[in-house]
């Protein structure tokens, strides 16, 4: 079962389009 979210850009799109894997760990350096 899937529901839609409401995207600013492109209208509604069905969740499963989009995707969350887990937080970002690695930051990149202050110089990068």
């Amino acid at each position: 079962m899937s529901f839609q979210l409401n995207c600013p850009n492109c209208g509604k799109r069905a969740v499963s389009e989009f995707t969350f894997k887990s937080e970002f760990k690695n930051r990149p350096a202050a110089d990068a």
